[in-house]
């Protein structure tokens, strides 16, 4: 006599492939979203002359010196940017041979750089950030409020996920 103990009834396991198949089809489209968002990041840029890192650098580099600072060190701007001192200093190269910053000597440290905007680089900057806090106005008036505050949920939840690292495996 042939036993069935044990074995999922076919229409659970039907259901179960269909979540398994749903999963991957919203995890698809979550795929196609982000991959989107990213190339849309800095689109709408009024100046097309920098790429999107070297705006990025330009108003970080703002917003720390906004409260008063001369002049920040580049290592300080690779951990605000998150990103290698390597790759602070290839966005400073062409930043600074457009007029955009200026490097100074550390009179502290002579081994270390500081880096400061000039008049054209603290004029560019404050009209990305002008142009960022319209784009975000016109985002938050189109989604509204409640929808806003569900997409800030979201977003933090997302980076919160991804923060922590892939969860441990067996092949981990």
């Amino acid at each position: 006599m042939i036993s069935f103990e044990g074995i999922v009834p076919l229409g659970d396991f039907l259901k179960t492939i269909m979540t398994v198949k749903e999963t991957a089809d919203i995890s698809q489209e979550m795929f196609q979203v982000l991959k989107q968002f990213s190339r849309v990041k800095w689109e709408n840029r009024s100046i097309r002359e920098l790429k999107p890192s070297e705006c990025e650098l330009l108003g970080t580099l703002y917003l720390t010196l906004e409260n008063g600072r001369q002049a920040i060190a580049a290592s300080a701007l690779s951990n605000q940017l998150n990103i290698t001192p390597a790759a602070v200093t290839h966005l400073l190269n062409p930043l600074e041979s457009g007029g955009f910053l200026k490097r100074l000597k550390n009179p502290d440290d002579k081994r270390f750089v500081l880096i400061s905007l000039t008049g054209k680089g603290k004029k560019i900057a404050e009209t990305l950030l002008e142009d960022e806090s319209e784009n975000l106005s016109r985002l938050v008036s189109h989604l509204g409020n409640d929808e806003s505050q569900t997409l800030i949920r979201l977003m933090n939840s997302t980076i919160d996920f991804f923060g922590k690292g892939p969860p441990p495996g067996p092949d981990r």
